[in-house]
C-alpha cells in the first residue's frame, strides 16, 4: 500500500519546555486537527520559493503530528534529500492567535510548519521518511546465488505477502514458491 506523504513526525509536542520558556499544553492547537498548512524552509516567508510542500495536521493527546508532502521545486528536492540522509530531523511551527496562561500556551493557530536545523521544541522531530519508488521497476526479486523468483513469473494478482511473511521469505525460511510482491 502506497503512503500519500513523504515524511511524518511531531510538529509540536505537549508539556515540554520550549527554548523561549513557554510550554505548549494539550489541545492548544486542536482547531488545526485535519487541516493543511504550507511546509516552509526555516520560517522564511519572504519568498514563495521557500514553500517546499504542505503539511497535514493531526491533533493527538501528546501534541500535533504532521504528514508532509514535498512539491516539485528544486528547494523541495534539496530538503527531501536532507531528510533521506538524516541531515535534518527537526520541525518548528509558525503560530498566531496565541492565548497564554502564564508560561503555558493554551490555544493558537498553526499557520505553517517549517523544516529547521534545530527546533525550539525538542520533541518536534521527524519520525519517518517514506521512500517512494520511481515506478520504473515494480518487480521484487529474492536471490541467493541465483534468482529464485521474479514478480513476473507464475503469480496471479491475488498473491500478496504481509510484512512478517516477507521478512521470513527474505531470510529464505518459507516455501520458495511464494514471492514478495512490490507494494
Amino acid at each position: 500500500m502506497s503512503k500519500d506523504y513523504d515524511f511524518a513526525g511531531w510538529v509540536t509536542k505537549n508539556d515540554i519546555h520550549v527554548s523561549d520558556g513557554t510550554i505548549i499544553r494539550k489541545d492548544a492547537f486542536s482547531e488545526n486537527n485535519g487541516g493543511q498548512v504550507p511546509l516552509v524552509w526555516n520560517h522564511r516567508h519572504d519568498d514563495p520559493s521557500n514553500v517546499i510542500g504542505k503539511m497535514r495536521l493531526v491533533n493527538r493527546p501528546s501534541g500535533v503530528y504532521g504528514y508532509g508532502t514535498f512539491n516539485t521545486t528544486p528547494q523541495a528536492r534539496d530538503a527531501k534529500t536532507s531528510l533521506v540522509h538524516g541531515d535534518i530531523n527537526a520541525m518548528s511551527i509558525g503560530a498566531n492567535r496565541i492565548k497564554r496562561d502564564g508560561p503555558s500556551i493554551v490555544h493558537g493557530n498553526i499557520f505553517e510548519v517549517s523544516l529547521v536545523l534545530a527546533g525550539a521544541n525538542p520533541g518536534a522531530t521527524i519520525e519517518e521518511v517514506v521512500s517512494h519508488g520511481d515506478g520504473e521497476d515494480n518487480n521484487a526479486y529474492i536471490t541467493t546465488d541465483e534468482i529464485l523468483h521474479s514478480a513476473e513469473s507464475e503469480l496471479d494478482d491475488e498473491t500478496v505477502l504481509n510484512e512478517a511473511e516477507a521478512e521470513v521469505l527474505i531470510r529464505g525460511t518459507v516455501n520458495k514458491q511464494k514471492i514478495l510482491r512490490s507494494l
